[in-house]
C-alpha cells in the first residue's frame, strides 16, 4: 500500500473489490493502491480511521481533526506515536464514535515517525492505525508587524488595530515609542499570536516619531517593528458633514467598492477579479489603503474606479471639492499622472480630465493632499448626472511604460452648502432601502420623498436629509467608533448617527425594516444597538423609530420580524411608527397590493401608506411646537453641567454666548491632557448644545472646558461603562 499523493486523489484508475476481506481498494494510474475503505458486514463492529492515514504534514500547536467512520461502536480510545510504533502516547480516553472526528491539538514532538491509532473502548481488538507515517513539523517562529507600518496618522484616543502575522508562536508582547524606539512603552504584555491583531487605544501622548513593536514572549529576539515612524495627533471633532468614499477597511484583501479593468495591453492595472487590492504596508487614519498599481504602455488602455460605499449615488453639486491623500515611494511626475473623471448610477461618465491640471506631481515618501475642485467636473459633465455620482475614475493619459504604485488613504467629498438646525429646521432619516426609495417608482414617490416635499411645504427653508443606504442594518448606523462583535458591520461613517447629529436635527426618524432579521441578528443585539442609538442622540432631539416591514422572508425569519415589531411597540412607545399595518398579510408577508415584486420592497402605494403614518405620528408637528433653544439671546456666559451624567458613550454640553465670538469648548483627562476638540469656530450669540461621544475614550472622570474670549469655565464630567 502506498501512501496517497495530491495527483492520487486526482487521479484514481481503477477500483478493487475484496470480498473476503469486506475492502473496496482504490488504484491511482499506476496501480498503487492509495485508499482502502471497510465496508462493515451486517452485524460485524468496525473502526476505520481515515485522517492521519500517512504522509500529511501537521505543524506542532496546531489543532487538526483525526477523523475516523465507525460502525456498532459507542467509545473509541485515541493514541499517537512519534516513533512509527515504538511507543504510544494517550490523545485521549474515551470520546463519542459517532461524532466522527476529534480536534486534537498537535504535540510539540517533531517527527516524521508519526501515527495516529483508535480502537475502540470495550474490545480492543476493534482498532485502526495510520496506514503510513506523517510528519510533525516544528516550523521556524517569526513574526511580522503588518500595521502600523508607517507614516499614519492615528488620533490620539481613538481604538485602532494592530495587525502582525506569527509562525510557531503561541503569544506575544506589544509595545509603542513615541521616540523612535529609544523608549518603549507596554501596551499589552501577552496576547494570543494566532489572532493576529490586538485592538489598541491610542495614547495621548502626540508625537510624530513613533513606532510599535511585535515580540515573541518566549524568545525575544524573535521581534519585528514598524518600517518607519508614524503620527500620534490631536483628536479631530465628529462634527464635519464630509462625505467620506474611503478612509479605512474592515478586511483585506480588496476593496469591495472598486472597479479595476485593463481595456487594452501592454498596459497594466493590478486587480483582483476586478477589484481593487487593498494594503496595510502604508495607510493614513487606519490599517489600509486602496492601492493604485497601474503601467500605461504605448497603445493601452487601464481604468479603475473607487466607488461611493455600497456603491449609493451622492449629489456632488452640493459640495466644492474631493479630496484625495496619496502616498507613493517613487515620485510621480506631471508626465505620468492618469486622467480623473466621474460615473453616475446609470452608468454614464463626465469628461476626462488631467490630474496634472490640479497637482505638479506626487513627491515620494510623503502624504499628498490633492484638492479637486468639483465645478470642473459638474463644467465638463458629458453625459453624467452630477447629482448621483457613484465612482470616482483613474485612467491611462500619458503612455510614459513606468510602473507607479499609489496608496489611497482617505477619499472624501468636502464643503458646499452647511446642512444645520443652528439656522433652519432638519430631520434626518437613517435607514435601509425602504428610506432610500427602493420599490418606488421615483424617489419622490416614496415616502422619505413624500416627506421631504411635505416639510417644504409647511416651510420652505426646513430639510429632511436622507442618509439611509440599501442594506443597512443597526451595525451600520451605530456611533462611530463602535466596534462590532465579529462578523458584524462596522458604523458607517457617512450615513451613521454620528453623522446625523453634525445636522443639528430637531428630529430623527429610523426605517430599519428588515435587513436585522434577514441576516439572521438575534433581537437582543437589535434592541441594544437600538439602546446605544438612542443614548447616542440624547433625549432632547425627539425621535421616532419604525416598526419592522413584512417581507416574503421563510416562517422562521417572518416570525422573528413580527416579534421585532411588537418589541418596537413596547420599547418606543408613541415614538414607533406602524409601518406594518395594512401592508402584511398575517402570516408577515408583503400584501400583493403594495409589493414592489421582489418580495422585499414597497410600491408606490405602499410607500404612500408609509407617508401618510409618518405624518399621523406628527413628526413634523413636533418639530415646529418645540421650543428652539437658539432663538433667545442670553444676557451672559454660560455653561452648563453636561446631562446625563455619569453618562455611556454620549452626553448633552450646553453653553450661551451674548455675542458673536470664537468659541473653544474641549474634553481634558484627568491628568490634563486634551481628548478632544467639541467645537473651535465663530458662533453667534444664542443659546447652544452639543453631543460629547466618548465612545473611543475609557472609563474614568474628564473635565470640559469653554474659552470665548476672556471668559473661561471648566466642569466635570464621568463616563462610565
Amino acid at each position: 500500500l502506498n501512501p496517497p499523493t495530491a495527483s492520487s486523489f486526482n487521479v484514481p484508475r481503477a477500483i478493487y473489490v475484496d470480498n473476503l476481506n469486506a475492502r473496496i481498494w482504490v488504484a491511482d494510474y499506476n496501480n498503487h493502491r492509495v485508499l482502502r475503505f471497510d465496508v462493515p458486514q451486517v452485524g460485524q463492529n468496525s473502526l476505520t480511521l481515515l485522517t492521519p492515514d500517512g504522509g500529511e504534514v501537521w505543524n506542532v500547536n496546531t489543532t487538526k481533526k483525526i477523523q475516523w467512520s465507525s460502525y456498532g461502536v459507542e467509545k473509541i480510545s485515541i493514541e499517537y506515536t512519534t516513533d512509527e510504533g515504538v511507543s504510544w502516547e494517550n490523545v485521549v480516553d474515551s470520546v463519542s464514535a459517532v461524532v466522527g472526528y476529534y480536534n486534537w491539538a498537535v504535540p510539540n514532538s517533531p517527527t516524521t515517525l508519526a501515527k495516529v491509532r483508535i480502537y475502540n473502548v470495550d474490545d480492543i481488538n476493534i482498532a485502526d492505525t495510520s496506514n503510513a507515517a506523517f510528519t510533525i513539523y516544528a516550523p521556524a517562529s517569526s513574526v511580522n508587524l503588518l500595521s502600523p507600518n508607517g507614516y499614519q496618522q492615528w488620533e490620539a484616543g481613538k481604538i485602532r488595530k494592530i495587525l502582525f502575522t506569527s509562525t510557531a508562536i503561541l503569544n506575544v508582547k506589544l509595545e509603542y515609542s513615541t521616540n523612535n524606539g529609544d523608549n518603549w512603552e507596554t501596551i499589552v504584555s501577552s496576547t494570543d499570536a494566532s489572532s493576529g491583531q490586538y485592538t489598541w487605544t491610542i495614547p495621548n501622548t502626540l508625537s510624530d516619531q513613533c513606532l510599535v513593536k511585535v515580540t515573541d514572549l518566549d524568545d525575544n529576539s524573535i521581534k519585528d517593528s514598524s518600517d518607519y515612524v508614524f503620527e500620534i495627533i490631536e483628536a479631530k471633532s465628529d462634527n464635519s458633514q464630509d462625505y467620506v468614499i474611503f478612509s479605512d477597511s474592515d478586511v483585506s484583501g480588496y476593496h469591495d467598492a472598486s472597479y479595476a479593468v485593463v481595456n487594452a495591453q501592454p498596459s497594466t492595472i493590478e486587480n483582483s477579479s476586478t477589484k481593487i487590492p487593498l494594503s496595510a504596508k502604508f495607510a493614513l487614519g487606519g490599517n489600509y489603503s486602496i492601492k493604485l498599481n497601474w503601467l500605461s504602455g504605448v497603445g493601452g488602455d487601464w481604468a479603475a474606479a473607487v466607488a461611493n460605499p455600497g456603491w449609493a449615488g451622492q449629489d456632488v453639486t452640493l459640495r466644492d471639492s474631493v479630496i484625495l491623500s496619496l502616498f507613493t515611494e517613487n515620485t510621480t511626475l506631471t508626465n505620468g499622472l492618469p486622467y480623473v473623471f466621474l460615473e453616475d448610477l446609470s452608468n454614464k461618465k463626465s469628461t476626462k480630465l488631467p490630474l496634472s491640471d490640479f497637482v505638479d506631481s506626487i513627491p515620494a515618501f510623503n502624504w499628498t493632499r490633492v484638492a479637486i475642485p468639483l465645478s470642473a467636473f459638474i463644467k465638463n459633465a458629458g453625459t453624467a448626472d452630477m447629482t448621483r455620482i457613484k465612482t470616482f475614475f483613474f485612467s491611462q493619459n500619458n503612455a510614459d511604460a513606468t510602473q507607479h504604485v499609489w496608496y489611497i488613504g482617505d477619499m472624501r467629498t468636502k464643503g458646499g452648502k452647511v446642512i444645520s438646525g443652528d439656522s433652519t429646521r432638519v430631520i434626518v432619516v437613517l435607514g435601509s432601502s425602504t428610506a432610500a426609495g427602493t420599490g418606488a417608482s421615483t424617489f419622490d414617490s416614496s415616502w422619505v420623498g413624500r416627506f421631504r416635499n411635505y416639510v417644504k411645504s409647511q416651510d420652505s427653508t426646513a430639510f429632511v436629509v436622507s442618509l439611509a443606504v440599501g442594506g443597512y442594518t443597526t451595525y451600520d448606523i451605530m456611533p462611530t467608533g463602535f466596534v462590532p462583535p465579529t462578523g458584524r458591520p462596522s458604523p458607517k461613517v457617512n450615513n451613521n448617527v454620528t453623522m446625523a447629529l453634525t445636522y443639528k436635527p430637531h428630529a430623527i426618524i429610523i426605517n430599519l425594516p428588515t435587513n436585522d432579521v434577514a441576516y439572521g441578528y438575534p433581537i437582543e443585539e437589535q434592541i441594544a444597538n437600538y439602546s446605544t442609538i438612542i443614548s447616542t442622540i440624547g433625549s432632547e432631539i425627539p425621535t421616532w423609530v419604525t416598526t419592522t416591514q413584512p417581507r416574503n422572508l421563510d416562517a422562521t425569519g417572518r416570525t422573528n420580524l413580527m416579534a421585532m415589531r411588537d418589541t418596537t411597540y413596547s420599547l418606543f412607545g408613541e415614538q414607533a411608527i406602524d409601518f406594518w399595518t395594512t401592508i402584511a398579510n398575517s402570516d408577515g408577508t408583503i400584501n400583493s397590493t403594495y409589493n414592489s415584486g421582489d418580495g422585499i420592497h414597497l410600491n408606490d402605494a405602499g410607500h404612500k401608506i408609509l407617508f401618510d403614518r409618518v405624518v399621523d405620528a406628527e413628526v413634523w408637528s413636533k418639530v415646529v411646537s418645540v421650543e428652539d433653544i437658539k432663538s433667545e439671546i442670553p444676557e451672559v456666559f454660560a455653561l452648563a453641567q453636561n446631562y446625563p451624567n455619569p453618562f455611556n458613550p454620549s452626553t448633552t454640553i450646553k453653553y450661551s454666548i451674548p455675542q458673536s465670538s470664537l468659541v473653544s469648548l474641549k474634553v481634558y483627562d484627568i491628568l490634563g491632557r486634551e481628548v478632544m476638540t467639541l467645537i473651535n469656530e465663530v458662533k453667534a450669540a444664542g443659546n447652544y448644545h452639543v453631543v460629547f461621544n466618548a465612545s473611543s475614550l475609557a472609563s474614568g472622570v474628564y473635565f470640559y472646558r469653554i474659552v470665548v474670549g476672556s471668559f473661561s469655565e471648566t466642569k466635570k464630567l464621568n463616563l462610565i461603562k
